[in-house]
C-alpha cells in the first residue's frame, strides 16, 4: 500500500485524480496519506512511520552453484522532514537507506538529503550537520534544485520564485557534510 507524504494540497489533488476520498475509493483503502507536518507531529504519525522503517524487502544471495538463499532486510532506516524556503507546507527531507552487501552479512548505509523547491535552507545545514555528528558519517548525496544561473537575471528570479541558483546550491553543500552532490531542476 503506498504511504505519500506530501502537502495537503498534494493529497487532495491525488483524491481528485484517483476519484478517492481520503486514500479511500469504494471502501478500499488504495493509498495512505499524510501531511508533511502532521507526519512530524501527530500521533497517527508514529504508526505511519513505524509502516515505512517496517518495510520489508528481499534479497538473494547465491550460495553456491546448486542454490541461493533469501534473507530478509528492512531498506529503510530513518526519514526526517525539514522545513525549507519556498512556501507554506514546503519540506525536504533527509532518509536513511540501508543497502545490503552481497560480500558479507552487514548492510551499508545510504543517505540523501533531499531540498526539494527552496531557497538556500540553514535548516537543511543543520538537519545534515546534526545527523553527521551524531552518526559519524557524511550524507551520501546531497540533491538539491539549482533551478537558475547564477547570474544577475538568475539572482533576481531565484529570489523572487524561493528557488535556488547553482552557486547557491554549491554554497550550501560546502557548508555540510556531505559525499557527493547532484543539483537538479534547472530552468531554460
Amino acid at each position: 500500500l503506498p504511504i505519500v507524504v506530501a502537502p495537503s494540497k498534494v493529497l487532495r489533488f491525488l483524491d481528485f485524480t484517483l476519484d478517492s476520498k481520503n486514500g479511500l475509493k469504494n471502501g478500499k483503502r488504495i493509498y495512505i496519506g499524510i501531511t508533511h507536518r502532521d507526519f512530524e507531529k501527530s500521533p497517527f504519525s508514529k504508526q505511519i512511520r513505524s509502516d515505512v522503517l517496517d518495510i520489508e524487502l528481499r534479497r538473494t544471495e547465491i550460495a553456491n552453484d546448486i542454490g541461493s538463499e533469501v534473507f530478509p532486510y528492512r531498506p529503510f532506516q530513518f526519514l526526517k522532514n525539514i522545513p525549507v524556503h519556498h512556501c507554506p507546507d514546503a519540506f525536504g527531507f533527509l532518509i536513511g537507506i540501508s543497502a545490503p552487501c552481497a560480500r558479507s552479512n552487514e548492510d551499508s548505509a545510504f543517505t540523501i538529503c533531499y531540498s526539494g523547491d527552496t531557497r538556500p535552507s540553514t535548516n537543511l545545514v543543520r538537519a545534515c550537520n546534526d545527523f553527521s555528528r551524531e552518526c559519524r558519517q557524511n550524507v551520501s548525496l546531497l540533491l538539491h534544485e539549482a533551478t537558475f544561473e547564477h547570474d544577475e537575471r538568475g539572482q533576481v528570479e531565484a529570489t523572487k520564485k524561493r528557488h535556488s541558483t547553482t552557486l547557491e546550491a554549491l554554497n550550501i553543500a560546502s557548508q555540510m557534510y556531505v559525499d557527493s552532490v547532484l543539483l537538479t531542476h534547472f530552468s531554460q
